[in-house]
């Protein structure tokens, strides 16, 4: 999928980094960043880290927290001024696989950030396991389970994680129904 007949050197990625950034419009991962630039081109994750943290470290893109581990990145002002300064320097056709794997990943990001979970020990060795789905300003669904065990707390926000959109459809289903 990678355009063989474009590896970008550091510039071209910075440009590249800042564009995908600024269309995002969103916090989200270096790695995140990373799958949507290589999949327009043949990029070398060493030379985009390297580019990604050059820019954090001069200020074209900022710092907004970690999720689940993961240390998340904006673009700032300056860098959205550049992203428009430098957008001719893109192919069109590498802004266009761009445009189409931000489709994909803002997907994937978005559906994350609605997703919360956590667990907390009880002393007793169960655990209260919390299972959230939000808007962008409430909670839609919440539900507090006891788990057994450390292992089962995290098969049940695993489980959820990957299923929250079916669990939540199927238990208004059941709230829902009519005897």
């Amino acid at each position: 999928m990678a355009d063989s007949l474009f590896s970008p050197d550091k510039s071209e990625i910075k440009y590249m980094i800042l564009y995908a950034m600024d269309l995002l419009r969103q916090s989200a991962s270096e790695s995140d960043v990373y799958d949507i630039c290589s999949f327009a081109t043949a990029i070398n994750y060493f030379d985009f880290s390297e580019a990604f943290h050059e820019l954090a470290d001069s200020g074209h893109i900022e710092f907004t927290g970690s999720v689940e581990g993961a240390e998340c990145f904006c673009i700032s002002s300056k860098g959205s001024d550049a992203a428009d300064t430098f957008l001719l320097d893109i192919k069109p056709s590498v802004r266009k696989k761009i445009q189409l794997s931000l489709l994909r990943v803002s997907k994937s990001i978005n559906r994350a950030s609605s997703i919360q979970t956590s667990s907390i020990a009880n002393g007793d060795g169960t655990y209260s396991v919390t299972l959230s789905l939000l808007d962008k300003s409430s909670v839609v669904f919440s539900i507090t389970l006891l788990a057994g065990d450390e292992n089962q707390a995290h098969l049940l926000e695993n489980h959820f994680k990957q299923n929250a959109e079916s669990i939540y459809k199927t238990i208004l289903a059941d709230l829902f129904i009519i005897s």
